[in-house]
């Protein structure tokens, strides 16, 4: 399930990447369902496919929420590239 890289480090393959995505997935729609006193939000890129997830992930909360990102190429391309220099984008 994961890829070597060249410098010994490991990356996760499609398959392990869908399964983590899925496994969020079902965590989230645990949680909607049972928080009642606050709402439980959803992240989504701009893209239907994220939203309509978003939106089966939260459809039995009782206060859902999804926060809809756009994301130009520009910033797409800066995180690959810091990200291929071993930085920390995350914290810029």
């Amino acid at each position: 399930m994961l890829n070597n890289l060249k410098n010994g480090e490991f990356r996760p393959s499609k398959l392990a990447s869908q399964l983590l995505v899925q496994i969020h997935f079902e965590a989230v729609r645990e949680i909607a369902k049972v928080i009642t006193k606050a709402s439980v939000t959803g992240l989504a890129r701009s893209v239907k496919s994220d939203i309509d997830a978003c939106y089966e992930a939260l459809k039995d909360a009782k206060h859902p929420q999804v926060h809809v990102f756009h994301c130009d190429q520009s910033h797409s391309q800066r995180v690959q590239a810091k990200k291929v220099q071993g930085r920390d984008f995350r914290s810029h």
